[in-house]
Order: C-alpha cells, then sequence, then structure tokens
C-alpha cells in the first residue's frame, strides 16, 4: 500500500489537493521508488489523460449510428462502370 501525500506549499502552487491511498504491487513502487518517479505527480497526471480520453467531447458531433439508407460510399461514386 502506498500513501499520496502531497506537502501544504505545494497546494497553494497546485490548487486544492487531497491524500489518497492506493493498493500497488509493492516491486512496481520499488523500482519507481529507485528510477526517482515522483509517484504522487505520475498518478496525477495519467489520471487526467484518461479522463480527457474518456470524456465525450462536446466539439464533436455524437455518431447516430448506421444510416438505414447510405448512399454510394466516394469510392462507388468514382468507380467505372462496364
Amino acid at each position: 500500500m502506498i500513501t499520496l501525500i502531497v506537502d501544504s506549499t505545494w497546494n497553494l502552487h497546485m490548487g486544492k489537493k487531497t491524500n489518497l491511498t492506493l493498493y500497488v504491487d509493492k516491486n512496481l513502487v520499488k523500482e519507481a521508488k529507485e528510477l526517482g518517479i515522483n509517484l504522487s505527480a505520475f498518478f496525477e497526471i495519467k489520471l487526467r489523460e484518461y479522463l480527457a480520453l474518456i470524456k465525450p467531447r462536446e466539439d464533436v458531433k455524437a455518431c447516430r449510428g448506421r444510416d438505414s439508407n447510405p448512399g454510394p460510399t466516394d469510392y462507388e461514386s468514382v468507380a467505372p462502370t462496364s
């Protein structure tokens, strides 16, 4: 188990933070520490990336499904007929 704790001076610069307890394979934690990886920062970055990936985007129209009467594809409209 690791507990991610952010000190109060970092909170002043980075916005509101909270403590979080995660259960992570101890070998992964050991290797990350040996490589100098800041697990709090890593988790926060990856969580932001994941949330951006799964959130529906407002600037993209939602797919309404397959058209029941689709026209010819671009290929079919220019393909020579014999």
